[in-house]
């Protein structure tokens, strides 16, 4: 029932681990366990994650050559569908469906639009004319397939180039992509795309017995930016991943053996960081416990505990107070709730005394009073006997 929050599976092995995700499972064994085995997630996509896959399909539709013509008219043409599609999408998920429409929950939405369809022309155009020059054969090649030889790590790369003095590996981002370097005002490539592009490197070697001579990492607006590499370092680096997957999934076929009750605490790794960006720590205790525990106020903004107060304001809008389990008198106060069923299906059945959570509220940690965001998401966890 949407708005009940249920515990979720046991965990399960890893069939592989893709170069865009394997920081992912360094990061959070346990995140990653419940991604790779399509858990279904307990809170909303952002919705410029949304937009991003968005921008990827409009590249990805444009490297293919499959448009009728390379046009602005056509792509952004393109562009509408995609974009219709997904929100059509995200109106079935009572979890997104307060997101859309995408113009008005992205910020510099429309910003976006015209530099993912500018890029969108270019390679459609580039495509083109390489096809024209070699003729008909095509000197790009999207969305392809690498893998090791046993599966375990295998992903698909955005474009592959090739030229006369060899191979260019390519990675579209359509978010940030700098960081800020640790101790330094200079600022570099984020270091999980550089991983990513290195590793797909090495399934390049593997698949065609020949290393690529570039890397680049491509942003929606400028020039693409070299990423430089060692093949020793890029080996290493498919080593080890293999290695990280093969040990993470001998623990978990361990722990399935085991007559015990499967302790997830030990697959996960709670930190801000960490945590901040997760569709799955509705369900994850030990989140829950390691924020309980902790001072630190990075953590998501969010909260649980008893229903001491519910009622409807002036304003037509929520107040909810809860108590803090095992916190003593603390209380907790959310304000400006949408008073909709459509919106929170849980506030059909929330009664004083029962247990509830919110996410991605906004507000002040230390005063313990917080205010809904478009994301926020309000769970029961015990309903009233029926």
């Amino acid at each position: 029932m949407p708005g009940q929050l249920l515990e979720i599976p046991a965990i399960q092995p890893l069939r592989r681990v893709s170069p865009s995700r394997y920081l992912s499972l360094k990061e959070c064994p346990l995140r990653e366990i419940w991604n790779s085995s399509r858990q279904q997630v307990l809170l909303p996509n952002s919705p410029a994650a949304r937009l991003g896959t968005v921008i990827h399909r409009l590249l990805e539709t444009a490297g293919k050559g499959v448009l009728e013509r390379t046009n602005a008219t056509e792509i952004q043409k393109v562009w509408a569908q995609l974009v219709n599609k997904t929100e059509q999408e995200m109106q079935l998920s009572w979890l997104e469906r307060s997101l859309i429409p995408l113009s008005q929950s992205v910020a510099q939405y429309e910003v976006r639009k015209i530099r993912a369809c500018k890029k969108a022309e270019q390679i459609a155009v580039a495509g083109r004319r390489s096809t024209s020059v070699a003729k008909g054969a095509s000197t790009h090649k999207f969305e392809s397939w690498l893998e090791t030889r046993d599966g375990l790590v295998g992903g698909s790369i955005d474009e592959i180039q090739e030229t006369l003095k060899g191979s260019v590996l390519r990675d579209y981002k359509s978010g940030q992509i700098m960081e800020r370097g640790v101790g330094t005002a200079a600022a570099e490539v984020d270091e999980k795309y550089k991983l990513q592009l290195k590793c797909y490197a090495a399934l390049f070697a593997i698949k065609y017995d020949c290393w690529p001579i570039r890397l680049e990492v491509v942003p929606l607006q400028g020039s693409e930016i070299e990423i430089p590499f060692k093949p020793s370092e890029c080996e290493a680096l498919l080593r080890t991943a293999v290695s990280t997957l093969t040990e993470l999934n001998n623990r978990i076929a361990l722990a399935l053996s085991s007559s015990e009750e499967i302790k997830i605490v030990e697959f996960a790794n709670p930190s801000p960081t960490n945590c901040r960006n997760c569709l799955f720590r509705p369900g994850c205790k030990p989140y829950q416990a390691a924020q309980n525990l902790s001072e630190n106020v990075d953590w998501p903004r969010d909260v649980w505990g008893s229903v001491a107060e519910f009622k409807l304001l002036g304003n037509q809008r929520l107040s909810l107070i809860l108590n803090r389990a095992g916190s003593g008198s603390r209380v907790i106060r959310v304000r400006g709730l949408t008073a909709t069923t459509d919106r929170h299906p849980a506030i059909e059945f929330i009664r004083e005394g029962d247990e509830v959570a919110l996410f991605n509220l906004k507000g002040n940690v230390e005063r313990e009073e917080f205010s809904e965001t478009q994301s926020t998401v309000v769970y029961i966890i015990s309903l009233p006997p029926t």
